[in-house]
């Protein structure tokens, strides 16, 4: 219903403009629509805050307008040179701002857009530089020319909407939550085996091919482009029309782009402070409207929704955990290791500094053990040591039988190895069902292409991981939280819904870093019950906790760490009546408790 009211709308400005001066507002506001859906994936979804995109403009712009103008070639091969020569370029600089974050890539990124209007304004012979490039053909499809603004409206927004289309399905995919999921918390991105820099790299082509095919589309409606059609100001442009719009809309594009260029064609009169007057609107934007024209009608749209009737879960659905998942179970016969996991002289040093030292321990396959000691004890150390988030100084890892110390913490996730956080790392402004599909990355194959051209396997998948969502969220008793913001969930349901989306990625053992910490007594014996339960699918444990009556009713083996070293190791009671672990953690209670 929706694409068929927005189709419609579309009939009302040359039903009421038909080929007036207007006509030529609103070709550009689809152009502009075009930018800030592409700045609005990848500043909004995937939060890489790049001030480059005009170059790319520019490139689609005059790569299509020398093609055509110079060479005579037709403006859609043109464009098709265009879309490669961006890709090309886009790869350089992608590669090139990898490592870059916050304002040290937005400086980087808007270095490249200047470098690019600058090099198209230096070289006259071939751009036309500053006094611009003329010649530029109308665009024609199969003997049809697209000669006037009306023709020209429909072709761009057609295209406009295409790629509204195409960036809808790609939020609202496997690829996007992976997206969604690096913009909010990378580290927590990598425990559920996503691999940020392929997917950074990936969406900065796309939004950069956006951007080139908006630059050869206007290219071909002006005829005539000059260096100045895609310099600073237009940057500035974009980002008001992302942030007007509203970021994390898509939809928003359209807003933004037909406030900023249709109200300045209604009020003439103010063409002389156009700058001030944009300095205003950000400021109004930043301090009232944060979340955009969008946001504020999604706001009205949910306070007047908000007496309708609400389909609820049954009461089953709720209260009744599911006790078993078949699928979940022990994967890739891990079950064939004796001793899943072999730790041996592990070491990492900061400076002078030991924060482990020679650890050598084992698990072995379907075992709950757990490592304690005091705070500084270097037990989360450990766990960044063995899941690639540190490298260590020396000593061996040996997981599934493979001498493997892992680089990234997406590997160790792929390879069975699942982690969770001292303080939950959740992706707050997803619902719960969407952070728990998100475990499932490293399970499932769709990627871009499926993602725009979903097919009968793509959508199999997509429900497949639905379902398995769901029965886990059953599993740990929050099905009912399922379409709930994961902001909103109380503090120990934050932690069960962490352990549920490491959970997902199927893991062969689980690596729990204080998961009672902040529960109360019921909360945490219902964390034991949990537990329990996952091991009995056979799932190892290595549990970090300081709740010494959790750790001494549920778990086989206790390692103790001292300032990095391993001074006791055995089963619970061996290890309550150790003077060594006494002195340095238990106490004295310790005997009596």
């Amino acid at each position: 219903m929706r694409p068929l009211v927005f189709a419609l709308a579309l009939l009302v400005p040359p039903l009421l403009f038909g080929n007036s001066y207007l006509m030529n507002a609103f070709v550009l506001v689809g152009v502009y629509a075009i930018l800030v859906i592409a700045l609005d994936l990848l500043i909004g979804y995937s939060a890489q805050i790049s001030l480059g995109h005009n170059g790319f403009f520019a490139i689609g712009a005059y790569v299509s307008g020398i093609l055509v103008a110079k060479l005579g070639v037709s403006p859609l091969f043109a464009l098709v040179v265009a879309i490669a020569v961006t890709c090309f370029v886009g790869l350089l600089i992608g590669l090139a701002t990898l490592r870059l974050q916050g304002h040290f890539l937005a400086i980087a990124t808007l270095g490249f857009g200047v470098i690019v209007v600058v090099f198209v304004g230096s070289f006259a012979s071939l751009t036309g530089g500053y006094s611009g490039l003329a010649g530029i053909s109308r665009i024609s499809i199969a003997g049809f020319a697209f000669d006037t603004d009306l023709k020209f409206y429909f072709l761009i927004w057609g295209v406009a909407l295409l790629i509204y289309v195409i960036a809808h399905k790609i939020v609202n995919s496997r690829v996007g939550r992976a997206i969604r999921a690096i913009g909010v918390d990378e580290l927590a991105a990598q425990a559920c085996g996503i691999w940020p820099a392929r997917y950074k790299i990936a969406i900065f082509l796309v939004t950069a091919v956006f951007a080139s095919v908006a630059g050869s589309l206007y290219a071909h409606f002006l005829t005539v482009i000059t260096p100045n059609h895609f310099d600073l100001p237009v940057v500035i442009e974009m980002l008001l029309m992302l942030f007007l719009g509203g970021k994390e809309s898509l939809w928003g594009a359209f807003l933004g782009a037909g406030v900023l260029k249709i109200l300045p064609e209604v009020v003439e009169r103010f063409d002389d402070y156009k700058v001030l007057i944009e300095g205003l609107v950000f400021a109004v934007i930043l301090f009232f409207m944060p979340t955009g024209i969008a946001g504020m009608l999604k706001k009205l749209g949910s306070r007047l929704g908000r007496g309708k009737p609400v389909k609820m879960l049954k009461s089953a659905e709720t209260n009744v955990e599911r006790k078993e998942i078949p699928w979940l179970r022990r994967r890739n016969g891990a079950d064939k290791y004796g001793n899943l996991l072999e730790v041996s002289d592990l070491t990492k040093n900061f400076g002078g500094l030991a924060a482990v030292s020679n650890l050598s321990f084992v698990v072995r396959c379907g075992q709950l053990k757990a490592i304690i000691g005091p705070n500084g004890a270097g037990k989360t150390t450990v766990f960044n040591l063995l899941t690639g988030v540190l490298t260590p100084t020396r000593g061996t890892v040996r997981f599934k039988g493979m001498v493997d110390t892992f680089d990234t913490l997406h590997r160790a996730t792929a390879c069975g190895l699942a982690r969770t956080f001292q303080v939950p790392r959740l992706f707050r402004d997803m619902t719960v069902l969407e952070n728990m599909m998100i475990g499932q990355h490293a399970r499932t194959q769709a990627e871009f292409l499926q993602a725009v051209l979903p097919a009968g396997d793509t959508k199999r998948e997509e429900a497949m991981v639905s379902a398995r969502s769901l029965e886990v969220l059953e599993f740990i008793g929050l099905r009912h939280r399922a379409h709930d913001m994961a902001s909103s969930v109380p503090f120990g349901e934050q932690r069960l819904l962490e352990l549920a989306r490491a959970l997902m990625t199927e893991p062969d053992m689980l690596l729990l870093d204080e998961p009672a910490a902040g529960l109360n007594e019921t909360e945490k014996v219902r964390l034991a019950e949990l537990l329990s339960r996952i091991r009995e699918h056979g799932i190892t444990m290595l549990l970090v906790e300081h709740d010494m009556r959790l750790v001494m009713r549920i778990t086989d083996e206790i390692v103790v760490l001292n300032y990095g070293e391993k001074i006791a190791e055995g089963s619970p009671s061996a290890v309550r009546k150790d003077p060594g672990v006494i002195a340095a953690y238990l106490g004295e209670a310790a005997i009596r408790a």
